[in-house]
């Protein structure tokens, strides 16, 4: 089997504690559940531009 080009290694999500495949350079400490959750959440927190009701 071919080795791939990049490291995977398993991770703890920081938000759910679910263990996640990351690529060993990426900087990420959430799982793409929680990651696309936060994303929602952080659209949704945004203040809205003034006259924009």
């Amino acid at each position: 089997m071919a080795k791939p080009m990049y490291d995977i290694i398993f991770k703890n999500c920081k938000n759910c504690n679910k263990e996640f495949m990351i690529e060993h350079s990426m900087q990420l400490y959430c799982c793409d559940e929680c990651k696309k959750e936060y994303n929602k959440n952080k659209k949704a927190r945004q203040p809205k531009p003034p006259g924009d009701n």
